[in-house]
């Protein structure tokens, strides 16, 4: 007899099915207590969760790309400036 054969066997009892069901369920509600209390922790400590560490870099990818764009169109100025002035100095 395998371990499903036996899961099977066993499942089909209804105490205990019940009795695995209920620990099931206790598992979830525990999990979720655990992270509930995880979270007020983090916020108690003034740490940053998960999803603004997570919003956060997001920001700093967007202000980087910004930077690229803001750094390329000044070099395109400076070097417009310099062409007019007769200087084309590398």
């Amino acid at each position: 007899m395998n371990f499903r054969s036996k899961a099977a066997h066993l499942l089909a009892r209804d105490k205990v099915f019940r009795v695995f069901q209920r620990c099931l369920r206790l598992t979830h509600n525990t999990r979720h207590r655990m992270e509930r209390n995880l979270l007020r922790s983090i916020s108690l400590l003034n740490l940053p969760s998960r999803f603004d560490v997570s919003r956060i870099d997001d920001q700093v990818s967007m202000l980087e790309e910004d930077l690229q764009r803001l750094t390329a169109h000044l070099t395109a100025i400076h070097h417009q400036l310099e062409t007019r002035s007769g200087r084309d100095d590398p």
